[in-house]
């Protein structure tokens, strides 16, 4: 929140990890060396969800164009990850050069983990990642009930207002889940600014849609970073608003996050790798090549993989925690400060900061 205020502003920004990053050069993806396989997970909405296409004032759900269902878009779905990866593990800003220590990474011979994992473009160089996102299929039958004409009010971050925005950029935006929000309606729309007004067609919680992740050739600390970032931590402790709380960490995805909207939950069902031994794997392809993990294998084998990032108490770790963390009896009421033709809050309070998450203060 605001300092000063009862409500609470829906995102903080977190500092990114400090240090000089670690670049070097990838294995390639036509190399027989490193971590392949594919992990099949599920993710479940937990707040309604909106990954949207645009007619005019209305957006409703991405769609397969054959059978019509509700689709999570692979790009989507990987960006989320990717930008979770780029606070966790350290990785460079690609949208910003003003931080020497986090600059872009502009030379394939020299990239940082996360252009590892997931590409870098720059120039006339490229390189396409090792991670691959499938597109997200909804489970179910017949089709998923949406929440219709939801009269929503979206609008663009305001980084002029300095007070919120760390001017150094050496931080990450990251949203507060809202349980209060998990049925929706989402929000009433605002006559003063009704032009800005979209009618959204959202899809509701508790909907579940099946994933896949393949990926190539995988370091050892890139694995783990991908792993954990999927995974994230369960039955965690962290500090919110000065009290400990202890439950688990969710993700956020889509559109809508400052109303609440795209709190998921990802469960990871079932990791399989390629055996080590190259004959094998090569020679071998009736399954016997593949080293399987699935229910309390997969979570030893997630817990050993994770250890080290799950024992990062850096700042960032722990802002990410106080977060991410899911508390389904929150009672904490989100919104901007209000700006309309009558009052305008930037103006009347400039240079008021937001109150840390951890502590509250």
């Amino acid at each position: 929140m605001p300092q000063g205020e009862t409500y609470w502003n829906p995102y903080r920004m977190i500092p990114v990890k400090t240090g000089r990053l670690e670049r070097h050069c990838p294995i390639t993806h036509e190399a027989i060396k490193g971590i392949s396989g594919e992990i099949e997970a599920s993710l479940t909405t937990i707040t309604p969800l909106l990954i949207g296409t645009q007619e005019g004032k209305n957006k409703k759900p991405v769609s397969n164009m054959e059978s019509h269902l509700p689709v999570l878009p692979g790009s989507s779905l990987k960006g989320m990850i990717r930008s979770l990866a780029e606070l966790v593990g350290n990785g460079c800003d690609v949208t910003d050069s003003s931080d020497p220590e986090h600059s872009k990474c502009k030379d394939i011979e020299r990239l940082c983990i996360c252009c590892r994992l997931f590409g870098m473009q720059h120039d006339q160089q490229s390189f396409l990642g090792k991670v691959h996102f499938s597109e997200g299929c909804w489970i179910g039958e017949g089709k998923p009930e949406l929440l219709e004409n939801q009269p929503v009010l979206l609008s663009n971050p305001k980084e002029r207002h300095t007070a919120f925005y760390n001017s150094n950029k050496k931080y990450r935006k990251l949203y507060h889940h809202q349980p209060l929000r998990t049925t929706g309606p989402l929000r009433a729309k605002d006559s003063a600014q009704e032009k800005m007004v979209s009618l959204l067609a959202v899809i509701k919680s508790n909907e579940t849609f099946s994933i896949k992740v393949s990926f190539i050739n995988l370091e050892e600390d890139e694995f783990g970073l991908l792993l954990y970032c999927l995974a994230l931590e369960g039955n965690v402790t962290a500090m919110v608003n000065g009290l400990e709380h202890k439950g688990n960490l969710y993700h956020k995805l889509g559109m809508g996050k400052p109303l609440g909207m795209g709190s998921v939950k990802i469960e990871l069902l079932k990791l399989s790798l390629f055996d080590p031994d190259i004959a094998i794997r090569y020679r071998l392809w009736d399954g016997r090549n593949l080293i399987i993990f699935e229910t309390e294998e997969l979570k030893q084998e997630i817990y050993n993989r994770t250890a080290s990032l799950r024992n990062d108490n850096s700042p960032t770790m722990q802002y990410l925690r106080s977060m991410l963390l899911w508390i389904p009896d929150d009672q904490r009421s989100f919104s901007y400060p209000e700006r309309n033709s009558e009052r305008d809050w930037f103006t009347d309070h400039k240079g008021v900061p937001l109150k840390d998450p951890i502590s509250g203060i």
